[in-house]
């Protein structure tokens, strides 16, 4: 959608008061709306805004905000000024909705509270998102196919056809065929029909569609033991421990349920009843683990793909469960077979639960950080944990790194990562070989951060290292886990 940038001025000015456009930017430009200084000129704010709009391909969105303010504004200008008829839909709605039977399909899904397409759905746009580095949407609650359609009709066609529409025919062809069969093939011959229409080339869509098949099939392939470990208050010195098997697809389907796995000391051989609270040794704990491994090993085709993921409370978070070992006496260590992340239990406890929205937050940042060294805080052990929790505020600070080892003071640093909403947390328990611990950190802190957990894994691999990882995703919790 063209419009000059002198019209949109013209009419910011004549249609919105200053309060208005303090609002207007408040709630739906939030990003430029912290931008603002004191004594900023009215003129100066409009400038920034309209850049804003501009480079991210918000012009319709900013018109039809203006609309709803000031309509009657808005359609005294429309003819002087050129303005386009709001509300307007874009060419792609316009033809979603003249495919009935496409619509319908979908229509129908939504209607009868499929919850497992509106998850697909909101998973693809917030990777469409993402890739395209939309922060401001990115918040946007996303409820159904209309509202998704609606945002949709901001973006050109180019964008549509080859990063949006692709990834949902894509997804939906790896984690949920069932959903596919009865959508996929309408929608992607409904795009191949009306491609030429659109002037995008067919080869491209081709291949962007086989990128993001690809893509999402290495990410599916990736299965997970979720391991939660608590202190027996009855008896010192004894743990509690379960465990669960789980995917990706899993976590994002409310029809599919985490495979609860068996426990040899709890006396129980029934499937998907986790073991009672009892309380073991530390070295019964260990071989609790190796045979939850075993239980797994039968259970999918290549063990290699399987991620560990400790949920231990803070008062734990010292241990070196990346050093326990695969079988008793073997001498190899789980880090040398699979990626280890520690998770935090307590972060999953009631009086963390108003600092979710700043985890979730932070998390989406992690998944689109293009320069990890510049959004750790380096600190030291023994900081004052008042200052680390008010420099880990900044919604940009995604981390911690520790400029040397730590070998206590362990629950500190884990409250400050917890009333932050800070999602990771990296340092060495043992001076490197070589070098200091704030430079062996930095090597692995490289784009993207999203790799950063393989990049440990490999770093285990290679040489005697003592590595500690927190990995706080907070789209995948222990299994049926709810804050009460």
């Amino acid at each position: 959608m063209e419009c000059d940038r002198g019209v949109i001025l013209k009419l910011i000015k004549e249609a919105l008061t200053q309060e208005d456009f303090n609002d207007l930017v408040f709630a739906d430009f939030r990003a430029i709306y912290e931008q603002f200084t004191d004594g900023q000129i009215l003129a100066d704010r409009i400038r920034k805004l309209i850049d804003y709009a501009e480079k991210h391909r918000q012009i319709p969105k900013l018109l039809k905000l203006i609309n709803q303010k000031n309509p009657t504004v808005y359609q005294e200008l429309q003819s002087q000024l050129s303005l386009p008829i709001i509300p307007s839909l874009s060419n792609l709605r316009e033809q979603l909705t003249s495919d009935t039977q496409l619509v319908d399909e979908l229509r129908k899904i939504i209607d009868q509270k499929d919850e497992s397409f509106g998850q697909c759905l909101k998973q693809v746009y917030q990777d469409f998102l993402l890739d395209v580095n939309d922060e401001p949407e990115l918040d946007r609650e996303i409820n159904n196919l209309d509202d998704i359609v609606w945002e949709l009709e901001d973006r050109t066609e180019q964008s549509i056809f080859l990063e949006f529409l692709p990834r949902l025919i894509a997804y939906l062809s790896i984690y949920q065929p069932r959903i596919s069969q009865a959508i996929s093939n309408n929608l992607q011959q409904w795009t191949r029909e009306n491609m030429v229409r659109f002037k995008v080339d067919k080869s491209e869509f081709n291949n962007a569609l086989k990128q993001f098949k690809q893509t999402y099939k290495q990410r599916s392939g990736k299965v997970y033991l979720i391991i939660a470990i608590k202190e027996n208050r009855s008896y010192p010195n004894f743990w509690q421990i379960s465990g669960w098997l789980t995917n990706d697809e899993i976590m994002i389907n409310p029809h599919r349920d985490a495979i609860s796995l068996k426990n040899q000391y709890s006396g129980i051989d029934i499937d998907n009843v986790p073991a009672p609270e009892k309380g073991y040794t530390l070295v019964e704990t260990k071989e609790i683990v190796g045979n939850f491994i075993k239980q797994i090993a039968v259970k999918i085709e290549r063990l290699e793909q399987l991620v560990i993921e400790f949920f231990l409370p803070s008062s734990l978070l010292s241990w070196e469960v990346d050093k326990w070992e695969l079988e008793p006496l073997t001498q190899i260590y789980l880090e040398s077979v699979h990626e280890i992340r520690i998770r935090s239990l307590d972060r999953l406890s009631l009086k963390y639960q108003l600092h979710r929205e700043k985890w979730n937050k932070k998390w989406i940042f992690v998944q689109k950080c293009r320069n990890p060294i510049e959004q750790f805080l380096t600190s030291y052990c023994h900081c004052n944990i008042n200052t680390l929790v008010g420099q880990l505020q900044d919604e940009k600070m995604l981390g911690v790194k520790l400029r040397s080892p730590l070998n206590s003071g362990h629950e500190g640093i884990a409250s400050a990562l917890y009333y932050s909403g800070t999602p990771l947390a990296i340092w060495l328990r043992r001076d490197p070989l070589s070098g200091d611990c704030e430079t062996e950190i930095n090597r692995l802190l490289q784009d993207p951060l999203l790799q950063l957990p393989a990049r440990v894994f490999q770093k285990r691999c290679q040489s005697e290292q003592h590595i500690s990882l927190i990995w706080d995703n907070p789209n995948r919790l222990i299994p049926n886990y709810q804050l009460q």
